[in-house]
């Protein structure tokens, strides 16, 4: 059992962070949120001359990454009587590919935080319950490293002037109009969101383990 209780603590101080990752980047993604928030601060897509505003384009692009609809359609033109569709086809394949990725990592995330349940549900029927709150102290620290090293990613590329995140964007394509949507505003947006998200799920979980295994005391009122 000890052996057990061992490989749990591994999987503990490493899936915490792993979860958190992963669920945060779903999370900041798929809702409208930053979506909105950079389309209306950066006003890039006045010059677009869009039939939808901010707000909606904001929902539209939500859904699609939630998986609410296979598809969408942005129309633009000055002229109500003619518009023609603002994102091509081959952006709408470089959406579905980011969808894609996405998905793994919600099924990784997924996969991860069951196994921990599972882990902290036998845990806490065990002797060695006290390794498996070491365990959880650990992960606090591992946690806390993986929130630096993010930190520490933006800041590096904060004093590049965000070359990597530049190359990024020319490498993934498309037309000039997919690039008025993912532009570096919203990368830097998103990024700030997902390491504020991924640190805020990671206290969640750990306290949420802490509380659900925390020895019962011999003289808590439970026991009288």
């Amino acid at each position: 059992m000890k052996r057990f209780i061992k490989a749990w603590n591994v999987l503990i101080v490493i899936l915490v962070p792993v979860v958190a990752i992963c669920l945060s980047a779903n999370i900041v993604t798929r809702m409208p949120d930053v979506y909105q928030y950079t389309f209306k601060s950066t006003e890039q897509l006045e010059a677009a001359s869009l039939k939808v505003d901010s707000d909606e384009l904001g929902d539209m692009i939500s859904a699609f990454m939630i998986g609410k609809s296979v598809d969408f359609k942005v129309s633009q033109g000055n002229n109500a009587d003619e518009s023609a569709d603002f994102l091509k086809a081959e952006d709408m394949r470089i959406l579905k590919n980011l969808r894609f990725w996405l998905n793994l990592l919600l099924v990784l995330g997924i996969a991860g935080l069951v196994v921990l349940i599972s882990v902290f549900v036998v845990s806490k029927d065990v002797e060695e319950g006290e390794i498996v709150n070491r365990a959880i102290k650990r992960a606090i620290v591992s946690s806390a490293i993986t929130f630096l090293m993010m930190f520490i990613c933006w800041v590096i590329n904060l004093l590049s002037g965000f070359a990597v995140w530049k190359n990024l964007l020319i490498y993934m394509g498309g037309s000039e109009n997919l690039k008025m949507v993912i532009t570096l505003s919203l990368l830097k947006y998103l990024y700030v969101a997902w390491s504020v998200v991924t640190g805020v799920l990671a206290v969640i979980v750990l306290y949420t383990a802490s509380k659900f295994t925390e020895p019962k005391r011999m003289f808590s009122r439970g026991n009288y």
